[in-house]
């Protein structure tokens, strides 16, 4: 993921996550738009989740975020594999 200086930090009930820089949006950044910050609500999100979907390459057989689940730490409950590989 590049490095985003215009990147802000949020606390919340559930610790720390990223903001959507968007126009003063407060929503949780969807962590698969890389270009900037973003929920994915907007129309230049929507383009970019729609070009990450269109030219997924893997893990697993169809676009989806890692999901580590209880039984397996640090594997991904949706393909199996490590979450370094997404």
């Amino acid at each position: 993921m590049p490095d985003l200086p215009e990147r802000n930090i949020w606390t919340g009930p559930g610790g720390t996550y990223i903001g959507c820089t968007h126009r003063g949006c407060q929503k949780k950044a969807n962590p698969t738009i890389q270009d900037h910050d973003c929920c994915g609500r907007c129309g230049q999100g929507r383009l970019d989740l729609a070009h990450a979907i269109t030219h997924y390459e893997g893990p697993g057989a169809f676009f989806h975020r890692y999901w580590e689940v209880v039984l397996k730490p640090g594997v991904c409950g949706t393909c199996g594999m490590a979450s370094n590989a997404h």
